[in-house]
């Protein structure tokens, strides 16, 4: 478990002010939350990797569950990372401000931190070097749960110090991963049937459009000039096929020829 630092509940209260805003209750910060959060952003550091996708393979859930934050009765997870390089003032807090904002700008990422169903928030802020850049990583996971949590309420919290960085070229904005993860518990569905391929598939695959009234059916190349003419077969009436066609076009796959129709058509 994990206590967030000056940063964090800094990136904590941004949330919360515009939650606030749009009539959303505040998320607590809970320790397991933070120490999945921080660990995660402390590996894709390490790694030289913006990924949803952890150490070993991890998803988010699997690395929330992983540090003791149980996920049961009525319960839910998301995930949010971003990063920039270390800019402006001494100090990161500006960075803060402009990796929420990002955050914040992208519909997807802003849907995760104003998620009503949310009711707790681990959130992981770390600096290091990154794609080349003295670089700020946060990691926000989010979580509801039925079961016990371990709630951070210190009021002394940790201080991180840091350090301007000057790089020679144009550094990164803020960089917000893309989608966000969120998981609610699955849904029972029943598989998909299998569709058969059917007449007027395979006249699409070949470069036709098909129309369908009640009496007749007529299949046009998209470009007409490719072929001789147009066709407009009466379903009733024989032809160089020498047998009745019905009146829609779905034939199974298998019982249509391909040379015939070719035949046919020129």
């Amino acid at each position: 478990m994990s206590t967030a630092d000056e940063y964090e509940r800094q990136m904590l209260e941004l949330i919360n002010e515009e939650r606030a805003e749009a009539g959303v209750d505040p998320l607590q910060l809970e320790r397991d939350l933070n120490t999945s959060s921080e660990d995660h952003s402390q590996w894709m550091l390490d790694e030289d990797v913006f990924s949803h996708t952890g150490q070993g393979g991890s998803s988010a859930g699997d690395r929330i569950q992983e540090a003791d934050f149980e996920l049961s009765g009525s319960w839910s997870w998301g995930e949010n990372i971003a990063w920039q390089s270390e800019r402006g003032a001494e100090g990161i807090s500006d960075d803060v401000e402009d990796l929420h904002e990002a955050l914040m700008d992208s519909p997807d990422h802003r849907e995760n931190i104003l998620n009503p169903d949310f009711d707790y928030i681990g959130l992981g802020i770390e600096t290091g070097e990154f794609d080349g850049y003295d670089a700020v990583m946060v990691t926000q996971n989010f979580g509801s749960t039925d079961a016990d949590v371990d709630l951070d309420t210190a009021t002394d919290p940790v201080s991180e110090d840091a350090s301007p960085v000057l790089v020679a070229d144009t550094p990164p904005a803020a960089d917000p991963a893309s989608p966000p993860l969120v998981e609610t518990p699955p849904e029972q569905e029943d598989p998909p049937a299998d569709q058969p391929m059917t007449f007027a598939d395979l006249l699409e695959l070949l470069g036709f459009t098909v129309t369908t009234t009640e009496t007749d059916f007529v299949f046009e190349p998209i470009e007409p000039d490719d072929l001789v003419a147009d066709v407009d077969v009466q379903p009733n009436s024989s032809s160089d096929l020498d047998r009745d066609l019905p009146d829609t076009v779905d034939v199974p796959f298998e019982d249509f020829f391909f040379q015939d129709f070719f035949d046919f058509a020129a």
